[in-house]
C-alpha cells in the first residue's frame, strides 16, 4: 500500500497508491490517510509513523481547490501541533 506514484490532483508534494496517500506536512514528518466524500459531506483521516493519527469531518463538501486544502492544512495543524 504505501509503493505510491505521484498525484497532482490532491496537493503539491502528495503521491498516492492502493488506497493510501503520503503527504508532506509542515514539521517535516509525512502523513498516511485515507479519506472519502458523499454529497455534503467529506472526511480526511491520517497519521505519522509512530502517532499521532488525526481525522476531520465536514458537513460541507468542499467545492474548490483551496478549500480542499484547507482540510489538509487541519490535518497538518492536529499532527504537527
Amino acid at each position: 500500500m504505501r509503493r505510491t506514484v505521484a498525484t497532482k490532483d490532491v496537493l503539491p508534494g502528495a503521491r498516492y497508491g492502493l488506497g493510501l496517500i503520503s503527504f508532506p506536512l509542515s514539521c517535516g514528518r509525512v502523513a498516511w490517510g485515507h479519506g472519502g466524500s458523499i454529497p455534503g459531506y467529506q472526511t480526511r483521516a491520517a497519521a505519522v509513523e509512530g502517532g499521532p493519527a488525526a481525522a476531520v469531518a465536514v458537513t460541507s463538501q468542499p467545492t474548490t481547490e483551496k478549500q480542499n486544502h484547507e482540510m489538509f492544512k487541519v490535518l497538518d495543524t492536529a499532527l504537527c501541533g
